[in-house]
Order: C-alpha cells, then structure tokens, then sequence
C-alpha cells in the first residue's frame, strides 16, 4: 500500500521549495513518513540548468532524519548521487547508517549495534540529535542502562585521524556523563581532576 502523504506533507507539496521543505520537515517532526523523501525531485529543489547539488542535499538530508526516527536502516541506501557527488553519497549513506545503529542500540539497550558504527564515523547535525560516533553510541547505552560494564564490550581501535576507541575512554566519558568522577578508573587515559573540571563546568 503506497504511503500517502499528509498533515505536514500536504503543506510542503504547496510550498516555493517543496524539497527543502520536505527535509526540514525530516528533521525537526517525529512522526515521520518516507513518501516525504519520495516526493523531493530535481524539479521542486530549485535547480537550474541539470545541477543536482540541491536536489541530492534534500533528499538525502531527508532520507538522514527519517531513517533513524523509524529504525530503518534500508532507508539509508535510498541516498543518491554521482559524478562529483557520489562522494557526498558516501559519506551520507555512512552517517545514515551510524544514526539509526546508534537509535536501536539505544531503543533496544544493545550495545552489540554501537559496534556496527564504523570507527571513522563522528558526526552531529548541530540540531537536536545526539553526536553520533562509536565511543558515543557505547557511552550512551551505558549511561541509559545506568551499567558502566557496557564499557568492557569496547573493542580498542584507532580511528583515521589519530582518535582512540577504547573501554577506558568510555569508562572515563561514562564517569563525566554521570557527573561522578568517583567512577573514574585508575588507568584512566584522563585523569580525575579533567572529569572534575568538565563537570564543575558543566561540559
């Protein structure tokens, strides 16, 4: 059954820019519909002579905040783009990903989905939703289960630009999150008086 588009939807197919509208509409309701994301096309993104860029900004953009709002993580390969923008594709359809592995480890309270984030992946949208990164994804499931052993499922791995993924860091970040830097272990690689600074600050 085709999903039809309504209550918001039917405002954004009215509007001056119906692909942009789609998208924010993406981003900032929670009751959320795929067909929103079907219905940005080339035409109504403003573009002008065959340039894409807009149209795949808008779609992919939507098919991000959708996707992980729905726990679907098949929405992410409806990203598109080629030429000088199958890069962009890429990397949208990774950080896709990283967004809805991270929501269902976090509805589900399994870190075994944090663990599907790929080690290079450390994005947020500066909106509303939460930096998404592997180490992030454990912290989160950690602090939501109120358990800092979810910390010991860290596997140690350096990211490309020299980050470090580690049980320690988590154990350390878990304490900061929780404002109670009793909780940092003794072979922490920052140490105590960091965490208390960061939560004197509320950092």
């Amino acid at each position: 059954k085709e999903e039809k588009i309504t209550d918001q939807g039917v405002w954004c197919s009215k509007a001056p820019k119906q692909g942009h509208c789609y998208a924010e509409i993406a981003r900032t309701e929670q009751n959320v519909q795929t067909s929103w994301c079907a219905a940005i096309t080339p035409e109504n993104s403003g573009e002008r002579a065959g340039n894409k860029g807009f149209y795949y900004h808008y779609k992919n953009s939507c098919y991000k905040y959708v996707a992980p709002k729905l726990k679907d993580i098949s929405l992410c390969n409806k990203m598109e783009g080629e030429g000088v923008y199958e890069v962009n594709k890429t990397n949208a359809v990774r950080d896709c990903q990283s967004w809805v592995n991270y929501a269902i480890a976090l509805q589900n309270n399994d870190p075994s989905y944090c663990a599907k984030i790929d080690i290079n992946t450390w994005i947020n949208d500066g909106y509303d939703m939460d930096t998404a990164s592997q180490l992030d994804c454990f912290v989160a499931v950690a602090v939501k289960m109120n358990d800092q052993k979810v910390c010991d499922k860290v596997e140690y791995s350096k990211t490309a630009t020299g980050g470090t993924i580690s049980k320690e860091w988590c154990y350390y970040n878990y304490a900061v999150k929780k404002k109670d830097c009793s909780l940092v272990p003794p072979n922490s690689p920052a140490p105590k008086s960091q965490c208390e600074s960061m939560v004197k600050n509320g950092i």
